[in-house]
């Protein structure tokens, strides 16, 4: 399965003949890119894509720790301190990226975008700044007026429906790191990653990673595999966006289809089944 899902990326970029190249090591990239000296990994942070789960394990590796997720409050993960690209010398950047391990953590990209609404908008307890911030950069277009007070209605209502979240990112509205394309997080056609993991099957793909790379005696660090909220509600999540909306973020993220091998017309099927659901 690694080897199929490097092959379709390798595919991709040939096919494409460098136009997914861009500046190498941009600084963007090069603040995506983690850090791990100990394994000799890097591993670009995607968020919503299982991140939480992967960054305790690239601590982990990195310090001796069994820290979990459960030990700690809400983002605890996120505040720590790994070390990025970004602080090397030109020279030791290049280096580890020619000899380092080069993993990646994708996922349906419309499965993400789900997730994303429901983590920042719904469930969060810091949804509120998320909320605040869609308003205040909609509260000018045409269509995006008089939204709802932060916080659910009476009736159950979110105050940013999950329609106009999308119809946002359509119309380059609200842009933020949790919903950006993977291609232009990680480049995937600039950086030659070795490992490519899913969402779906992190757990499984981690210890499969861990064995690659040579670590033996970890597989207690990695939580159970459980569904995602989003993946289980995925047809109902978007039932609602109307079907132009639909193709037109299906084209803004056809790359991170094609990318790793995932299908849009699958996606637009379960959507469709989820309206007939209603």
């Amino acid at each position: 399965m690694q080897v199929k899902r490097v092959a379709i990326l390798k595919e991709f970029c040939r096919k494409k003949n460098g136009s997914f190249a861009g500046a190498f090591l941009s600084q963007k990239l090069l603040h995506q890119l983690i850090v791990v000296d100990r394994i000799k990994t890097i591993y670009c942070y995607i968020p919503k894509t299982g991140c939480t789960t992967t960054k305790f394990a690239m601590y982990n590796l990195q310090h001796g720790t069994n820290e979990s997720n459960a030990d700690h409050q809400l983002g605890w993960i996120h505040k720590q301190h790994f070390k990025l690209l970004s602080s090397y010398s030109n020279r030791d950047a290049d280096m580890r990226l020619a000899t380092y391990n080069k993993l990646m953590v994708v996922r349906d990209p419309l499965e993400r975008l789900a997730s994303a609404w429901l983590d920042k908008f719904i469930n969060n307890p810091r949804r509120f700044s998320y909320i605040k911030r869609f308003q205040q950069k909609t509260v000018f277009k045409s269509g995006f007026r008089n939204r709802r007070p932060a916080g659910r209605t009476s009736n159950g209502v979110p105050p940013i429906p999950f329609r106009d979240f999308i119809r946002s990112i359509i119309d380059k509205i609200y842009l933020d790191v949790h919903w950006e394309p993977f291609f232009s997080l990680c480049a995937p056609c600039q950086v030659e990653y070795d490992f490519i993991a899913h969402t779906d099957t992190l757990v499984e793909d981690l210890r499969l990673f861990f064995h690659k790379i040579g670590v033996v005696g970890k597989d207690g660090i990695l939580p159970r595999q459980h569904p995602t909220r989003a993946k289980t509600g995925f047809g109902n999540t978007f039932r609602e966006v109307p079907t132009e909306d639909i193709r037109r973020i299906g084209e803004i993220y056809k790359p991170d289809f094609d990318m790793f091998g995932r299908s849009f017309d699958e996606d637009s099927v379960l959507i469709e089944h989820g309206r007939r659901d209603v």
